[in-house]
């Protein structure tokens, strides 16, 4: 479990979301490292481009022209996958407290 503070509190986010560092290093620094995307989509990057399908090369070729927001970064993407098939978000969780006293 996480306190729901991910990238502003764990690293520099706040430095740019503040403007104390120049959006465009950390739209850079963003696209360079692939923050932005599933594992799939930087598997398609890393991928040459003779061993793509067709419709791989043409997420490809968005991919490589993305635009970063950073105001919108970070968004989360990530499911849960049964048989294949997305199954359930994750990232929620239902907390009940007992009282111990009773």
């Amino acid at each position: 479990l996480g306190w729901a503070s991910g990238w502003n509190a764990t690293t520099i986010g706040l430095l740019f979301k503040n403007n104390i560092l120049p959006q465009n290093d950390g739209e850079y620094l963003i696209k360079k490292f692939n923050l932005d995307l599933t594992p799939n989509e930087v598997r398609i990057l890393k991928t040459q481009d003779d061993k793509l399908k067709e419709d791989q090369k043409k997420i490809k070729v968005a991919l490589l022209n993305r635009n970063i927001n950073l105001h919108q970064f970070p968004e989360s993407r990530r499911l849960l996958i049964k048989n294949n098939v997305p199954f359930s978000p994750l990232g929620l969780v239902e907390l009940k407290i007992y009282n111990q006293n009773l």
